[in-house]
């Protein structure tokens, strides 16, 4: 199965193909766009995640254009009819709190053999049925309710929404004692200046004096 795609094309070739004159040329690369979603919901150790919240997010966008769970073995489905034709990627919520984000590339190769053994074409479209749709809400209403799931909090990957607060926990007392320690080198320096301020004006002082009592002493 395609997973990701890089392209190399020679632009103009007619007008650059005498001898001796190299035709420029431009490549790209991206993620490879399903047709349709069906196949099972892995978090970061491969296994399936169980009554999942799961939501499809177009890339220009932090609003989920879908909505949909998994069954007791972590499998979805998503039909043609809700997947947009621009890039896109999938965010799964576990019933932790944790929300795990998945490129398209990244769903193909998890479940490659899940395509192989049901024999499904993800890049034919294939529309959910109804009784798929209502099977499908039924199960999110289920687990969700009726409310919108917050999916914001990403970690692609590894960590946790309390792994990311500790992290900010630590950051901000690092960050603290940071400022700390260069506040109180800046009130030390600034002592010692103020120090060799006094110490300049004490010896000025001292030599004014000198010099005045020496003009006021009488000749002998």
């Amino acid at each position: 199965f395609l997973t990701k795609y890089d392209v190399t094309f020679s632009l103009n070739p007619e007008i650059y193909s005498n001898p001796g004159i190299q035709s420029p040329t431009n490549s790209f690369s991206g993620e490879v766009i399903p047709a349709y979603i069906d196949g099972i919901a892995y978090d970061v150790d491969g296994k399936p995640i169980i009554e999942a919240v799961v939501g499809l997010y177009p890339s220009y966008s932090e609003n989920a254009m879908f909505y949909t769970t998994t069954d007791q073995n972590g499998k979805y489905m998503i039909g043609s009819q809700h997947i947009p034709e621009s890039q896109y990627s999938l965010r799964y919520k576990k019933n932790t709190g944790e929300v795990v984000q998945v490129d398209t590339s990244t769903f193909i190769k998890q479940n490659v053999g899940y395509f192989v053994t049901n024999e499904i074409k993800p890049f034919n479209q294939r529309k959910a049925t109804l009784i798929e749709e209502k099977n499908s809400q039924e199960l999110f209403t289920k687990i969700v309710g009726n409310k919108t799931p917050d999916m914001t909090s990403v970690a692609k990957g590894s960590k946790n929404n309390s792994g990311l607060k500790n992290e900010l926990r630590n950051s901000t007392q690092q960050s603290s004692s940071t400022l700390l320690d260069s506040a109180q080198r800046a009130v030390g320096a600034q002592g010692i200046i103020i120090g060799l301020v006094i110490l300049i004006l004490v010896i000025i002082s001292g030599g004014v004096f000198v010099i005045l009592k020496s003009k006021k002493a009488p000749m002998q």
